[in-house]
């Protein structure tokens, strides 16, 4: 490999592992976006039948605790895609979807799509990120 072509690649490799680390954060935003205001309607429809904070206070438990992912996965990214793939695993051993049923392949796709797609983003965003150092020779 000549001088030219190797000094190339690791450019195009930083502008592959940036155009991947924000394809991954545009996708974890709009998928928190979601879930926050999945959970604020659905607790102001129960707080209105209840006349209590405390299920919207319960609602809003599950995407902050998201957010924080979120955060920590912007400056972490392996940290980040693990945790996405967990909340991935989570929703299936939550709900048990069942690929072989009708609400099943439409479930899956919309509810455990996004998570694991922004996992495997966020992993190879750190894959092509990771700064690589040269190990250092003892010296003589």
């Amino acid at each position: 490999m000549s001088a030219s072509t190797s000094a190339v690649q690791p450019a195009q490799h930083r502008r592959a592992g940036l155009v991947v680390r924000w394809i991954a954060r545009v996708l974890m935003i709009l998928w928190g976006a979601f879930w926050l205001w999945f959970a604020i309607a659905d607790g102001i429809g129960d707080w209105r039948n209840m006349h209590s904070p405390m299920p919207l206070l319960l609602e809003l438990l599950v995407p902050l605790i998201g957010i924080a992912v979120l955060v920590a996965a912007w400056r972490w990214e392996l940290f980040g895609g693990i945790m996405f793939l967990l909340v991935a695993a989570a929703f299936q051993l939550k709900f048990h979807y069942n690929w072989n049923t009708p609400m099943g392949r439409s479930t899956i796709p919309i509810l455990l799509g996004p998570p694991v797609l922004t996992g495997v983003l966020l992993i190879v965003s750190w894959l092509l990120n990771r700064r690589h150092v040269a190990p250092q020779l003892p010296r003589s």
